[in-house]
């Protein structure tokens, strides 16, 4: 039966009551004292029941059976000792958390009965079904909406409901599998499930799925005074974690000492699920990694100010709006999260568990969560710029107040000047020795974590290790805790705890028993200009390479002339013997200054001695993020459903990705209308490079000019609109550009030098004529692309949106395991696009034969003739071709030359009659003569069209 607030509130008081009574029970016991007893042992049943070995399998009835008989003789003694019923049930409740903590909470108002002890409670007590009571807003409405399963394409209106009715929603497990009833907290426009489909927001869900236990999450949100509901999800204390055996093999090729146990850590596995983690098998492509149990955990919180996506400029700037804010309250609670789920239309799945895991949920009371309060405001200088800068980067200036003499000590510059010489190992060796955990390994001290009291688990652990200055691949001291409290801490917060315990003093930071001899200002400065400055051998002689951030962060690459660059560094100077000297001379007279013979551009690798300008590619494969999106425009518009023309273009994708030195000498030319979808394309596939390795082309002189520096790292070459196949100055460069394996590379102001030419390229136009096709054309892999999506504003910003959170990964992901196999990158598929281009481009005699045969005739007979003298053919293509002024006349010899090659059959010939036998072709069929002219330009040609 259903009891209203008001009887829950008593109920619990009640239950306080009894409890009390069985703390201060005399002997022998009272019926209270004897049912607290009694409920004790009904939960160690409960806890220690036989858990099968299949989840899908129920636990063992009989066990079952003993419980409930437990609980009823409970019940029975606890009215017998004066108890009313309602206050009975409520004790039962109290008496169970001696072995189930979670239902102590249901007493205490923050958790709603769940899991196998609550259905006991309910089928066979009748107990109590109440709404988890939220004074602080629990009859505040919300809406979400819900579905069936992920597959769902189409969902209902969003349901309205009372925060309270939302939480016991999001509390209560049902037994089964992971799929099948969902939520989206996202009220959606229409029926579609897309990120820029999503219209309000009222409730932001996280989950925690790196073993953080129930305990970290409630103390983290109840720190910041949220009302949360949380539940465990379906996974909920797993023991094996699976990874694709390709990133397990390249894990093993990149750590010095890999295991399990650090491959978990790595990925923010709290260490409790790290230890003893082991391989357990490899099957079906993927290493199963064997685990103590992790704890997982899904956790909504009501927000103070709902999401609108109508508050924002564009569906774009909503949804990024809507990540940053949910990266802020993220950042807030301070505990690794799935970062997946920042997506404004995200899926989760209801309450559910298998039958051999006991689920835990909490409700938790207090204030909703203000999350766009959190969003750090966006730089003033970043105009035009929208993406948040990545949490890992983000810090802040950190000092240390003295208690006794109020002195404030900036450890941030301290860390600047001095970072890279703390011997931290011998400070803490002096100061605090019983620290230390007495093992070392890599010149890696483990030591007790100055945050441990925040730790789940407090306490030594090998968690949390320091190194001292010069002993790292940094160089600079390391102080580091595996901790998921203690993820984004940097060593200033360290430092500054160590300095509030005690364990290390403000005079110790600068203690030359604890620094590293203070370096050569020479030195310093040659460091300093090897960082972005080299020397370098072009075409014979002596150039600066200057590295430099562009403004998307990214390494550009500039050459400059020694006597320019000693200029620019004039006033940087040294004082060597009371004496400045010029840093730049010192450097270029250093034997350290560091130096190339050559500059080349070699994906697959260079000699030391040489300046590579590849850098690889600008993200990391994501298998776990989504491209499908763009794969499907590839399959149904660009490619038309033609699925071995799409296997061949992603084949031409992958083969950059895992093969970029080897060019395929093919280039993609995508042809159509205005807006539908041939842009969109390159910048996908762009996505995955740096900007310099990516170059759009949209003016002939950015191919053809002089000075040509931006092409010099192009692996990926987009030719846009603005180019006529006709025009000679543009053919020969064009194909030189698909086919060339060397490059001039030709700055201002420095000799042109070669490099390897690795670039694909790939052309848009909506022009009729795009390339200069001949009739054995295999440079050209053209396709038309449909205009099913044309204009459409949402589909492409859906694909737009997809690439913003992280179909680039994904897409690389993809590329990198597809199977080149069965694709010959080599040989352009004949598409009726290419054969059209063939057809555009054929020089004037070939192009009015074509002509001729469509229409099945040479002149006005409308006939197909079987001989016709060879000066009168002639003389109908020169009447025809004198009327294009474009069209370039050939000589009657040529002209026969190349019609015999089109039409092997054909004959010259003299008639047999008397008198003057001028000389005729004998033609073959029409039939005949197409067929041949389809075997000369190398495609069969449609004649009925």
């Amino acid at each position: 039966m259903n009891i209203q607030q008001s009887t829950t509130i008593e109920k619990r008081e009640l239950a306080w009551e009894a409890a009390k009574a069985i703390t201060k029970a005399p002997e022998p016991p009272t019926p209270v004292a004897l049912a607290q007893l009694q409920m004790t042992d009904a939960a160690a049943t409960v806890i220690t029941l036989p858990r099968p070995k299949n989840a899908d399998e129920p636990l063992d009835a009989s066990a079952v059976q003993d419980a409930q008989k437990i609980i009823r003789q409970a019940k029975t003694a606890l009215i017998a000792s004066g108890l009313s019923d309602d206050a009975a049930e409520a004790s039962i409740l109290w008496a169970i958390g001696a072995g189930h903590s979670e239902i102590k909470a249901v007493v205490e108002g923050k958790a709603g009965a769940v899991g196998t002890v609550a259905n006991w409670l309910v089928s066979n007590l009748q107990f109590f079904d109440v709404l988890p009571d939220a004074p602080a807003g629990g009859d505040v409405e919300i809406a979400v909406t819900f579905g069936s399963s992920q597959e769902d394409t189409e969902f209902p209106p969003a349901e309205r409901m009372t925060w309270a009715e939302f939480c016991r929603v999001m509390t209560r497990h049902q037994v089964g599998q992971k799929a099948g009833p969902c939520i989206v907290p996202a009220i959606l426009n229409g029926t579609r499930r897309l990120k820029l489909e999503a219209k309000e927001i009222h409730v932001l869900v996280l989950d925690y799925d790196q073993g953080n236990d129930l305990a970290t999450l409630v103390n983290a949100i109840e720190g910041k005074g949220w009302t949360a509901a949380i539940a465990s999800t379906h996974s909920h204390l797993t023991t094996e974690t699976k990874v694709k055996d390709v990133h397990w093999r390249k894990y093993l090729e990149q750590s010095a000492a890999p295991s399990a146990a650090e491959l978990l850590a790595q990925k923010g596995y709290v260490p409790s699920v790290c230890d003893g983690a082991k391989v357990d098998r490899e099957v079906d492509g993927y290493v199963f990694i064997r685990h103590p149990p992790c704890p997982k955990f899904r956790v909504a919180l009501r927000l103070a100010k709902p999401w609108r996506a109508a508050d924002y400029a564009s569906p774009v700037e909503a949804v990024r709006a809507w990540a940053e804010a949910y990266e802020a309250v993220a950042d807030a609670l301070g505990i690794p999260f799935d970062e997946s789920c920042t997506d404004a239309s995200r899926l989760f799945y209801m309450p559910r568990h298998p039958a051999n895991v006991l689920p835990v949920s909490r409700v938790l009371h207090g204030a909703p969560c203000d999350a766009f309060s959190l969003v750090a405001p966006r730089s003033s200088s970043g105009a035009g710029k929208t993406a948040l800068p990545s949490r890992r980067t983000r810090s802040k200036k950190v000092e240390h107040v003295d208690a006794s003499t109020g002195e404030v000590f900036d450890l941030t510059a301290w860390l600047r000047e001095f970072g890279r010489r703390f011997l931290i190992v011998d400070a803490l060796r002096a100061r605090r020795p019983d620290v230390f955990a007495n093992k070392v390994s890599d010149a890696r001290h483990h030591v007790l974590c100055p945050f441990e009291g925040e730790h789940s688990e407090p306490g030594m652990d090998s968690a949390t290790f320091v190194a001292n200055a010069g002993e790292g691949a940094t160089g600079g001291f390391v102080i580091h805790c595996r901790h998921a409290h203690c993820n984004g801490r940097d060593r200033a917060a360290y430092v500054s705890q160590m300095l509030e315990d005690g364990w290390l003093e403000v005079e110790d930071l600068k203690d030359p028993r604890y620094l590293l001899p203070e370096p050569d200002p020479v030195e310093v400065a040659i460091e300093r200009l090897n960082a972005s400055e080299a020397v370098v051998v072009i075409g014979g002689k002596t150039r600066i390479l200057i590295e430099d951030l562009d403004r998307d962060g990214q390494t550009d690459v500039e050459f400059a002339q020694v006597p320019d660059r000693r200029n620019w560094h004039a006033p940087d100077r040294v004082m060597i013997d009371d004496k400045q000297v010029p840093v730049f001379d010192i450097w270029l007279n250093s034997p350290k200054r560091r130096q190339y013979s050559a500059v080349v551009f070699e994906p697959g690798g260079a000699r030391p001695d040489s300046y590579n300008l590849w850098r690889g590619f600008a993200v990391e494969p994501d298998p776990r993020s989504s491209c499908d999106r763009f794969l499907d425009h590839l399959r149904e518009n660009v490619c038309r459903g033609d699925e071995h023309n799409f296997n061949w273009l992603v084949g031409w994708l992958a083969q950059m990705v895992q093969q970029p030195s080897e060019k395929p000498g093919v280039a993609v030319v995508l042809r159509g209308g205005r807006g539908v979808g041939k842009t969109i394309v390159g910048e996908y596939v762009g996505a995955m490079m740096y900007r310099r390795n990516y170059v759009q082309i949209t003016q002939p002189k950015q191919l053809v000019g002089n000075f040509n520096a931006h092409l010099k790292q192009a692996l990926l070459i987009q030719v846009e609109e603005a180019f006529y196949a006709g025009d000679p100055k543009i053919d020969g460069p064009l194909k030189n550009l698909v086919t060339s394996d060397v490059r001039m590379v030709e700055p201002k102001g420095v000799d042109a030098f070669p490099v390897r030419d690795c670039a694909r390229v790939l052309i848009t136009s909506n022009e009729a004529l795009v390339v200069p096709a001949g009739n054995d054309e295999r440079r050209w892999a053209v396709f038309d692309v449909g205009d099913g999506h044309k204009q459409d504003h949402v589909y492409f910003a859906a694909i737009a949106d997809e690439l913003a959170h992280g179909g680039a990964g994904a897409l690389l992901a993809y590329l990198q395991e597809f199977d080149l196999g069965g694709v010959n990158i080599r040989l352009a598929p004949e598409t009726a696009a290419l054969l059209d281009q063939k057809l555009n481009s054929l020089p004037s005699m070939p192009k009015w034969l074509h002509a001729c045969l469509r229409e099945g005739a040479v002149d006005t007979s409308g006939e197909w003739p079987e001989q016709i003298a060879t000066k009168q053919f002639y003389e109908a293509y020169r009447h025809a071709t004198a009327r294009d002024r474009y069209a370039r006349e050939i000589s009657q010899e040529y002209f026969g030359k190349l019609l015999r090659e089109i039409i092997p059959l054909l004959e010259r010939v003299r008639p047999s009659n008397s008198g003057p036998r001028p000389w005729v072709y004998a033609i073959p069929s029409l039939d005949v003569c197409r067929a041949s002219f389809s075997k000369w330009i190398g495609q069969d040609v449609p004649w009925s069209d």
